[in-house]
């Protein structure tokens, strides 16, 4: 809801409401089979249409760091070749593991000026 949006903007003291949210994660199976998804709210409802699987393809076994990094190469990918109609989002949530996270927050904001990035475990 707009309301819990507005909260979260409180809560985590971002500088913009955060109107369009994504969130990754990756799964796999012993290192097989991996698979990135990315689920997307809008004034905190799911936007259902914007979900987005991703199967890891580069990545060797069970590494959820290139296994991130992989998926958002993709995804900023296409918004780098079709900013006007990929949406860019307000926030990022992002699973990855506590000791990766500083890593990977680098590469995530290298790449994606003044959106909040957020990676939680």
């Amino acid at each position: 809801t707009k309301d819990a949006c507005k909260r979260l903007k409180e809560v985590l003291n971002l500088k913009n409401y955060p109107k369009r949210m994504e969130c990754y994660d990756i799964s796999n199976i012993s290192g097989v089979d991996k698979v990135g998804s990315m689920v997307v709210f809008i004034d905190g409802q799911p936007d259902f249409d914007s979900y987005r699987r991703f199967k890891i393809k580069t990545v060797e076994g069970a590494d959820d760091y290139k296994s991130h990094q992989e998926m958002m190469e993709r995804r900023l990918e296409r918004l780098r070749l079709d900013s006007e109609k990929v949406p860019k989002p307000d926030l990022i949530i992002c699973s990855c593991s506590f000791n990766k996270r500083n890593d990977f927050f680098k590469y995530i904001s290298s790449h994606i000026l003044n959106t909040w990035h957020f990676i939680f475990r």
